[in-house]
């Protein structure tokens, strides 16, 4: 083997090293990028469900105020059909925004 082969094996050697390093470098970057996202996904779910709660709490403190008139006088249609539409908005609001959030964290986990 000539000098000038062992140089051109080495440069190769040097090269592919290189290039190995970088793809482990990319890999854990991607990773990081990957548990930073799921890290915010947790974050927002949490404020989401405070959300929810406070809209819970004020839509159930509404209804109440509604059946304390109801022990006063008689609830009229409208007022019965309000707290149907309440509780029904409610939670079709929860449902679909708890289903946007798992279908991101899927996404982000890679189980589309």
């Amino acid at each position: 083997m000539t000098s000038a082969t062992v140089i051109i094996l080495a440069l190769i050697l040097i090269l592919f090293a290189v290039l190995l390093g970088y793809i482990i470098w990319l890999v854990n970057r991607e990773s990081d990028k990957k548990k930073k996202m799921q890290e915010g996904v947790r974050e927002a779910e949490g404020a989401l469900h405070k959300a929810f709660d406070m809209l819970k709490e004020d839509v159930s403190e509404q209804i109440l105020m509604l059946k304390k008139a109801q022990t006063q006088r008689q609830l009229t249609e409208e007022e019965e059909k309000i707290i149907k539409q309440l509780r029904r908005d409610l939670s079709l609001a929860e449902n679909f925004v708890m289903k946007e959030v798992e279908d991101v964290e899927k996404e982000i986990s890679g189980d589309k």
